[in-house]
């Protein structure tokens, strides 16, 4: 009889193939989960060095470059005198920090200024943080509930969103030796740690009590950086590695993770994130416990840019996930993501697709084709053109909507032009220049063009203007540029508002009124629909256009053009 069980060899084989699979899912699970990109390159193409960063409760992003500071919105590098209209009370900033409830706190050559953004005034007389204008700040410490200020009089205030708290004095007289990249002042929950003229302070949150201890010799002068611990404090020291103070004493941490004696800021950086220390140090990821054992709980190797680090790293800030890292080259985030993600350079995109297994980009040119593991690349195999807007219609074909040509196809990378027949009955006026197009059933597309909406027949080219029995050709003149259909009938936006056409029923939605508005697109969510408009922001609106909410520059958006 003929054996029918597999071959040894092949057994072998696949157990071999399989020990590989399995390798190969277990490295990809035990990858570093942090990932990174650059924010800005600089605060303009001449100025790339940021020396502080921190994000206010809106949102925005905040710097500190030259002595003068700056506000991001995600647009637009802003300096903060333009912003504020006004001669600033101060000519340079030092220093600076944006706590939780809406005050920058702006380290300068006159002291400490203040200032609400919430009503975008300088803290004056009668406000709770009045007498705290004009002192010199030795330290902050800022989390995502908790701002924390050391000052040169020898005081440590507790600063919450309507009331402070003096919580210890220090001696202000001390020589302070060191100001490194990190933290010499740190909270959580159950205390609060300062490092100052070789002293270590410790403030007990339960029972309100202080105490101060020294620092061994020779070891405040090389502080790095302070982590918050479960009964105690993590001390990096730039030279060593890691001290822990455990309530009673100074420990050394000796670990075989940390085969080098150099712990400075270019090869090595830690934080705190929930209950463990994670660690960056030369080409390691690792994870420890958040407590006075420090145990190792993981390793692999980070996915960080070796440059981000050696950039000369000028101060970090956590924001929630978000580390913001102040560089020579810029301003980068590192934050926690499964996947790995970047920057696609591409220039104009009007839209893009994937198609087996390979992104294109449209705009104004060659589409942009970028290949699984390879570089972005401008695709010349095919023709210039406006490519506007993608539709998939199957795995292996697209629609083009063209400013212009009007269709054409992607199918398996190539482009093909889409047939086009106008019947001789249609009197309406055709324009080519296509912005939008969506599928209305298997073989009928509806394309949003420079004068209204048309239906197009795919397998004869033939196109007619959409009309209703009551309204007519009711887009015509219209620039549609976003339209929505479902079987309750079709939503659409264009140069003059957002309106819709159901039970051949045609209503302007928005605006109410007789005034024409430039919205570009739209999208329903719940019972709530998204205009992009120029000039209004993002209107968020009901279905009836009644109650329509605004959100502009005031309420944080970087324009007023979405």
């Amino acid at each position: 009889m003929k054996n029918t069980k597999p071959d040894s060899r092949i057994r072998r084989l696949a157990f071999i193939v399989l020990l590989i699979l399995l390798g190969g899912h277990c490295a990809y699970l035990n990858a570093a989960p942090y990932h990174y990109t650059q924010i800005l390159p600089g605060i303009d193409r001449y100025h790339t060095m940021i020396t502080q960063t921190s994000k206010d409760r809106f949102g925005m992003i905040w710097m500190l470059s030259g002595g003068q500071l700056y506000r991001y919105d995600g647009v637009n590098v802003v300096p903060f005198s333009k912003l504020y209209g006004h001669p600033l009370p101060f000519y340079e900033v030092s220093d600076f920090s944006a706590d939780p409830w809406g005050y920058l706190w702006i380290g300068t050559r006159n002291g400490l200024a203040i200032f609400d953004l919430k009503t975008w005034t300088f803290v004056k007389e009668g406000h709770y943080l009045n007498d705290l204008v004009g002192i010199r700040a030795a330290s902050y410490f800022k989390s995502d509930n908790a701002f924390y200020l050391a000052d040169w009089q020898g005081r440590l205030w507790h600063i919450d969103a309507l009331s402070k708290q003096l919580l210890f004095q220090f001696d202000p007289h001390a020589v302070y030796e060191r100001r490194p990249i990190g933290r010499m002042l740190v909270a959580d929950r159950e205390h609060v740690w300062f490092a100052f003229g070789d002293h270590l302070y410790e403030y007990d949150r339960q029972t309100n009590r202080k105490r101060s201890v020294e620092f061994p010799e020779g070891l405040f002068s090389r502080v790095e950086d302070l982590l918050p611990v479960k009964g105690g404090v993590l001390i990096r020291i730039y030279s060593q590695g890691y001290y822990i103070f455990d309530g009673t004493s100074f420990r050394y941490l000796d670990r075989s993770q940390f085969p080098t004696n150099d712990f400075t800021n270019w090869n090595h950086w830690s934080f705190e994130r929930k209950d463990k220390i994670v660690v960056f140090h030369e080409d390691k990821y690792m994870e420890f416990s958040r407590d006075t054992a420090f145990r190792l709980l993981n390793e692999s190797r980070h996915q960080i840019d070796e440059q981000i680090l050696r950039k000369r790293l000028n101060g970090w800030q956590q924001e929630g996930d978000e580390c913001l890292l102040s560089t020579d080259g810029g301003l980068f985030s590192i934050f926690p993501t499964k996947i790995s993600f970047d920057f696609i350079k591409c220039g104009s995109a009007r839209g893009m697709i994937k198609q087996n297994g390979t992104f294109y980009f449209g705009g104004y040119g060659y589409l942009d084709a970028l290949p699984k593991d390879k570089d972005l690349r401008l695709y010349k195999s095919e023709p210039e053109n406006n490519y506007y807007a993608f539709l998939t219609l199957s795995e292996d074909t697209a629609c083009i909507a063209l400013e212009g040509d009007f269709l054409c196809y992607l199918i398996n990378g190539k482009v093909v032009p889409a047939p086009l027949h106008i019947p001789s009955h249609v009197n309406e006026r055709f324009s080519g220049m296509a912005y939008c197009v969506v599928q209305q059933m298997a073989d009928t597309l509806l394309v949003g063009t420079y004068n209204g909406i048309w239906k197009y027949a795919r397998s004869s080219g033939k196109v007619y203007p959409l009309v209703c029995p009551k309204s007519g050709f009711f887009s015509r003149g219209m620039r549609v540029q976003s339209i929505a259909y479902s079987e309750a009938g079709i939503t659409f936006t264009t140069d003059e508002g957002y309106f819709y056409w159901r039970n051949n029923q045609f209503r302007k939605v928005y605006p109410t009124d007789q005034a024409k508005l430039n919205i570009y697109a739209h999208t329903q969510f719940g019972d709530s629909i998204y205009l992009a408009t120029k000039g209004r922001g993002l209107v968020v609106t009901d279905r009836s256009g009644q109650h329509a909410q605004i959100i502009g520059t005031h309420e944080g958006l970087a324009s007023n053009t979405v």
